[in-house]
């Protein structure tokens, strides 16, 4: 798992598919990603929007899971500013789940696949993660 995190930058291929996950709380994202890195995906970890914004601009993923709520750029602003036209297409066109604590489905603003509500269940997660990457070409 690579982190973009200025504490511990550290990398380790674990897959074809290529997820960037951006989530705030620390515990939930070494969770989400021991998760998914067990199922064979590579997890890269952004811990704000900011770092999520400058991994997703610099690095091609095959998939975006990303929290809605977070200090400073919120999902949707990350969301938003990946969809612009300056950004490499590759970028522009990666489909990210966001997930929420919100109930009701949030107007966004911007072009995602799908939101997962907090809590949701390890199968549901993995149920649409599966979905997507298997609409993206590795």
């Amino acid at each position: 798992m690579s982190t973009n995190s200025e504490s511990s930058p550290t990398v380790r291929d674990t897959g074809p598919h290529s997820i960037l996950l951006v989530e705030d709380e620390n515990l939930i994202a070494a969770l989400l990603a021991s998760l998914l890195e067990t199922e064979g995906y590579n997890v890269t970890i952004a811990f704000d929007g900011s770092a999520g914004l400058d991994a997703a601009t610099t690095t091609r993923f095959d998939l975006i899971i990303s929290d809605v709520m977070m200090p400073g750029l919120n999902g949707t602003e990350m969301c938003q500013i990946i969809q612009k036209p300056a950004h490499q297409a590759a970028s522009r066109e990666t489909p990210i789940i966001f997930v929420t604590s919100t109930a009701v489905k949030p107007n966004l603003g911007c072009n995602y696949a799908t939101v997962l509500a907090k809590p949701f269940e390890i199968e549901t997660l993995l149920s649409t993660v599966n979905r997507y990457l298997l609409a993206t070409p590795t």
